[in-house]
């Protein structure tokens, strides 16, 4: 019953947020990246999948201090299969990790949410900076639990899988980024 409440609510919230893209659309209100889809967080910085917020210095030392920066924990409770690897030759800049819809997804590593909304692709994502030159993300997510500017701790729950955006079955898509560059999740992750 519960689960069926939260679903309702997910779907209320994703169409009223696609209602208000189209609004502003209509009304040529755009963000500082000129995009009327994107949109500004509560840092008061444009953010997206593929164009992250950067940290502040306040921030940038706060992560220094981490211990955990490395991405090295699963960023699921369970186990999954994955259905896509890693090729980004062929476009694809991730790991496809199929899971029922709402299994909670883990922050990888300590690090600042620097990146939380939805997207024609990556639909609902969240980005999480871990150090001055890694960052994950997490894309097709039903539910997004943190906001740009939290603190999360490596295995927090920060969101639940889903099938939002550009997806064709409920799965996590989950990328490491280096200085800004893709790289193959497998190499930091453990089992």
């Amino acid at each position: 019953m519960v689960r069926g409440k939260v679903d309702a609510l997910a779907e209320n919230l994703a169409a009223s947020e696609e209602a208000y893209r189209q609004i502003r659309e209509m009304a040529g209100i755009r963000s500082p990246t000129g995009d009327p889809a994107d949109r500004r967080t509560g840092r008061g910085a444009a953010s997206s999948p593929s164009r992250p917020r950067k940290l502040g210095k306040e921030e940038r030392d706060l992560l220094a201090r981490s211990l955990n920066h490395v991405p090295s924990v699963w960023p699921l409770t369970k186990r999954g299969f994955v259905t896509e690897e890693f090729s980004p030759r062929e476009g694809h800049t991730g790991l496809d990790i199929a899971v029922e819809s709402n299994t909670p997804v883990l922050a990888a590593a300590d690090g600042i949410v620097v990146g939380a909304g939805r997207d024609d692709v990556y639909g609902t994502y969240v980005l999480v900076q871990h150090d001055a030159s890694t960052l994950t993300a997490y894309g097709h997510l039903a539910l997004a639990f943190v906001r740009d500017g939290d603190l999360v701790r490596q295995g927090d729950i920060i969101a639940q899988s889903g099938n939002s955006g550009r997806s064709s079955a409920p799965h996590l898509h989950f990328e490491i980024r280096r200085n800004g560059v893709e790289v193959d999740p497998r190499t930091y992750l453990q089992r």
